[in-house]
């Protein structure tokens, strides 16, 4: 990818203020990514990168909060690419098994 293109894909929105993804993740992003019983991580870091995926502290941290797999003060030290990366791996695995319902970081 060049650098022209990774630019103009890093300089789009991916979220509404009120949380809803305005952008598709492609098919190959979510198949990678949700893999159940696989390790995810290595496709996360790709697909991260490769989309410049990123989310609002301000959104994801109320979104993973709601899951309960993370206390408050886990999320608050979390680094912002790592809260992104959490995201991406929750949103394709709701991709993956509600494909018809919209995306969303409301909790």
């Amino acid at each position: 990818m060049s650098k022209i293109a990774a630019d103009y894909i890093a300089s789009q929105t991916w979220f509404d203020e009120a949380g809803t993804l305005l952008r598709e993740l492609p098919a190959d992003c979510i198949k990678d990514i949700a893999r159940p019983g696989l390790s995810a991580d290595g496709a996360v870091t790709y697909w991260h990168r490769r989309l410049a995926f990123r989310c609002p502290r301000t959104l994801a941290l109320p979104y993973l909060k709601s899951f309960g797999a993370w206390s408050t003060t886990d999320l608050a030290r979390t680094e912002n690419y790592e809260l992104e990366m959490r995201v991406l791996w929750l949103l394709c695995c709701t991709a993956s098994e509600y494909p018809e319902a919209p995306l969303t970081l409301t909790p």
